[in-house]
């Protein structure tokens, strides 16, 4: 049993690779964790094999969005006359989902 994960971006990967040993009707159920690090549609092939030619393959294509909708922050802050500063901090940011940020 294979199961091999594709991501929004294309890139590919294996999650597991094992072998089980069933007898003549023997049923087994196994599980592979998933766990998306991007937004975006995800694909999973499943492939099990067998003697005689046994090949059976399934893909499951999930979509995954962003835990909330959109989040706007405002804020407001008087500047000095003449040469008012505004600093703002590399954390300002560091909540929210990267592919989601957006500066206006």
């Amino acid at each position: 049993m294979t199961v091999e994960q594709e991501t929004a971006s294309g890139l590919k990967s294996s999650l597991a690779g094992r072998s089980l040993d069933l007898k003549s009707g023997d049923r087994r159920r196994e599980t592979v964790a998933v766990k998306p690090n991007e937004i975006g549609t995800f694909a999973y092939t499943i492939s099990v094999a067998g003697p005689g030619g046994i090949d059976v393959k399934r893909r499951l294509a999930f979509d995954v969005k962003p835990p909330a909708g959109d989040i706007r922050r405002t804020t407001v802050s008087a500047l000095g006359a003449k040469g008012g500063k505004l600093t703002l901090s590399p954390d300002l940011l560091q909540d929210l989902i990267p592919s989601t940020r957006a500066y206006r």
